[in-house]
């Protein structure tokens, strides 16, 4: 269902409907399928309307999804590298 949505989100856009664009990929953000490319596309949909406070609060979005992801990453990383070590912390 929600790629339906994105679907006819970039139906829209090819059209040049920009306000339905954003009302289906806000519902497409919405439903789970939330990433940093898809608040970007939201960013630019609104600076091209010219609606500076939506566009700004996307880039906060995407840039917030961006540090949970470094953040997640970071976590497996130096949880693979205490491996060797566990050990050593039982003494």
């Amino acid at each position: 269902m929600r790629t339906t949505f994105l679907r006819l989100g970039r139906l829209y856009r090819a059209v040049g409907e920009p306000e339905r664009t954003s009302q289906f990929l806000r519902i497409v953000a919405a439903g789970g399928m939330d990433g940093v490319g898809l608040r970007l596309q939201l960013a630019s949909l609104a600076f091209s309307q010219e609606k500076w406070g939506k566009g700004f609060g996307e880039i906060v979005q995407a840039f917030k999804q961006a540090a949970a992801w470094v953040g997640r990453i970071g976590k497996k990383i130096l949880r693979g590298m205490r491996k060797p070590f566990r050990l050593a912390y039982e003494f």
